[in-house]
């Protein structure tokens, strides 16, 4: 719990920290295994007072994600949804929660479920030397890997609008960003014994298999 889980240092001052004792391996899973189940981030020390800084209200949270949701669900549009749901360990869920409800899981998994997974997804512009910008196809798929990663109701909500074959699906493209991004939803579903009932180590490793092609 708290900057334990995230890091190695408390910073005291100007060139000041306090080194934190090594993490064993079941304290820092190893994101290259669990995938999109690595645990969320804790709040943020300077706000983890919640009289001064007071975390949002469930209302406000389900406003928020139904304007968005009814919005365009361009790149940035999702870039925004993905921040919140994965915030912390305290309001990410929250937010998780009030997507579902506003019904934008529904409308991820139908970009997902519309979108062709041969497309090309990375824009890069070598001009101005900017990150990568990806599809709405690939936001929809980190959003629900980490959904179903983080949060149980989330999970079981998804396993039964069957995300399980959207991730699959997505493993499958030949577009390498876009296919390492569903393999991280995979890998963060089988953390699970529910998530295991839909997709088994076999299926993942077939999986992997492919993206090595």
């Amino acid at each position: 719990e708290g900057w334990a889980s995230t890091h190695d240092a408390i910073p005291l001052g100007p060139n000041e920290t306090l080194q934190l004792p090594p993490r064993s391996a079941a304290e820092a899973p190893d994101p290259e295994v669990v995938g999109f189940a690595y645990p969320l981030p804790p709040v943020d020390f300077a706000v983890r007072n919640e009289r001064r800084y007071p975390p949002p209200s469930q209302e406000s949270m389900l406003k928020h994600m139904s304007a968005l949701i009814a919005s365009d669900l361009n790149t940035e549009t999702l870039g925004l949804i993905y921040n919140e749901i994965n915030s912390n360990r305290r309001d990410g869920p929250r937010w998780q929660d009030a997507l579902i409800e506003a019904g934008g899981a529904d409308q991820l998994l139908a970009i997902c479920r519309s979108a062709d997974v041969g497309e090309a997804l990375s824009l890069y512009n070598s001009q101005q030397n900017e990150s990568p910008s990806w599809t709405p196809h690939y936001w929809a798929l980190a959003i629900l890997g980490r959904m179903v990663g983080t949060n149980e109701r989330a999970r079981r909500r998804l396993i039964e609008a069957d995300v399980s074959s959207v991730l699959l699906d997505g493993a499958k493209a030949r577009d390498p960003e876009l296919r390492e991004c569903a393999i991280c939803g995979l890998k963060g579903l089988i953390q699970y014994p529910e998530g295991r009932e839909r997709v088994t180590y076999a299926t993942l490793i077939e999986c992997l298999g492919y993206s090595s092609r």
